[in-house]
């Protein structure tokens, strides 16, 4: 399920081939991943796919819809949430990013920190993943970026220890929804889950 740094910078640019539909567009990018038939594949997989083919439809800007929005959004789709739940997870916590960031630093953290991993976990939508090395596409991010003084969360697409590098689904101030690459580093604090199927 590997995807080369170039194909996912050719694809974070947005830049495709013009004979290639929408449909057409969507479809080779979700062969990337090699799906394996729907009743054999992990939920994962799901999760994927539904980004790939509606992740612009939902985050057409950051505007409408920033990256815990976005993963609102896409956890309605397969869970069953009310009203409350989607704002608990747009006001995950009440701390200012200049309190978190200093909590963190010294150690102070609270479980709401975890942001949308630690709204998965809490509601029983999903569970932590506590290693790099267990991460699969289709996992849960949530990070604070400590010298860039922000937070931020999607969906891995994949990550490349190797190279110190991984990629996300997401919605950007730059782009709306797109396909991301992060370099891994000790600035940034990161949180992992895996999300439960629903319904």
């Amino acid at each position: 399920m590997k995807i080369s740094p170039f194909t996912f910078l050719f694809l974070s640019l947005g830049t495709f081939a013009q004979e290639l539909t929408e449909d057409e567009r969507k479809d080779s990018l979700i062969s990337h991943f090699e799906m394996p038939d729907y009743q054999e594949r992990e939920f994962n997989y799901d999760l994927i796919e539904y980004m790939i083919r509606y992740g612009r439809q939902l985050a057409p800007t950051y505007l409408e819809a920033n990256s815990r929005q976005l993963m609102t959004k896409v956890m309605g789709h397969f869970h069953d949430m009310k009203r409350f739940q989607q704002k608990q997870i747009n006001t995950v916590t009440s701390d200012d990013i200049d309190l978190i960031l200093s909590n963190l630093r010294q150690g102070k953290e609270k479980p709401e920190y975890r942001g949308v991993c630690y709204y998965l976990e809490f509601n029983r939508l999903g569970y932590a993943i506590a290693d790099w090395q267990e991460l699969k596409p289709g996992d849960i991010v949530q990070w604070w970026w400590f010298s860039g003084r922000q937070g931020h969360c999607g969906i891995i697409a994949e990550v490349n220890l190797e190279h110190q590098w991984f990629t996300i689904y997401s919605s950007t101030p730059e782009q709306g929804f797109g396909l991301k690459m992060y370099l891994i580093t000790d600035d940034i604090q990161f949180y992992f889950a895996r999300m439960t199927r629903g319904f």
